[in-house]
């Protein structure tokens, strides 16, 4: 079963659709802040992929932030998961703060609102863990990227700009990294955790390669064969430094390892956007 908002967003919308040619799948419609009527009683494997992504508007919107982030996981598991059910929760690197270079014992320094939240809805888990003995096991993503990818997330920004030859703003001097995580590694080790026992544990997942953003900016110009219009700006407040996630822990567990690089992926996620 997918449960989605569906807020507006034409790629969203796209790929929901693509899901009826599915079979076995059931698709809901619903804000998961609200009354859960619509839903069984019960689930076996509940996996919540459901927030307010991004750092920047998080300074903004934190009341949207607050209720999808924290409000949300609060409702989905008092009112549909059971004691029996693995609640897998999707978080990030951003509770790290501006450094994510070490493994999940490194300790947790949100610098913007959404990384604030994203924590939050994790030490509620625990808490309902601890006093409930909810069965549950939390997911540290690492800038997931490729086909697919939401149109505010930076590849996907520089990939249309560069193509369509329109300007394209590095906050800061793009020396920032990112060990990005392919969407087809990504949803491989989800699928597999979700079919095991609950850990009650937090996995990083993430990619091998470590990119710089300059790096990703030659990349994408050498694939469409066009230079990037670059204006520099300011370095935006709460914005990560490095993430270069440790997922010797998701490697033990469950034999995670990441097989696209990045050049491959990049690749896969310009042929598909440009296809669009």
């Amino acid at each position: 079963m997918f449960l989605d908002r569906l807020y507006p967003n034409e790629p969203k919308f796209v790929n929901w659709e693509r899901l009826s040619s599915v079979p076995n799948i059931d698709k809901i419609v619903v804000d998961l802040r609200g009354e859960l009527d619509v839903l069984p009683d019960q689930f076996d494997v509940v996996v919540n992929a459901a927030a307010m992504p991004g750092l920047m508007t998080s300074w903004s919107e934190f009341d949207t932030y607050m209720t999808c982030n924290i409000k949300l996981v609060e409702n989905l598991i008092t009112h549909r998961v059971g004691e029996k059910t693995h609640f897998v929760q999707f978080s990030t690197s951003s509770v790290y703060g501006i450094t994510a270079i070490g493994d999940e014992k490194s300790e947790c320094l949100p610098t913007s609102p959404y990384g604030v939240t994203k924590l939050a809805a994790e030490e509620l888990i625990r808490a309902y863990h601890r006093t409930q003995g909810l069965p549950h096991t939390i997911l540290r993503l690492f800038s997931v990227f490729g086909p697919g990818q939401r149109p505010d997330m930076a590849y996907h920004k520089l990939i249309e700009a560069i193509s369509a030859g329109k300007e394209f703003i590095v906050y800061g001097d793009g020396l920032q990294s990112r060990t990005n995580t392919y969407i087809d590694d990504c949803v491989g080790i989800v699928a597999t955790i979700a079919e095991t026992g609950a850990t009650n544990e937090v996995f990083n997942i993430a990619g091998g390669d470590s990119v710089t953003l300059n790096d990703a900016i030659a990349s994408i110009e050498q694939e469409i064969g066009k230079p990037a219009r670059i204006k520099n700006m300011e370095a935006r407040k709460g914005d990560q430094r490095t993430t270069s996630g440790v997922t010797e822990k998701a490697h033990k567990t469950f034999g995670f390892a990441p097989t696209t690089s990045f050049s491959e992926g990049i690749r896969k996620q310009i042929e598909w956007q440009l296809a669009q």
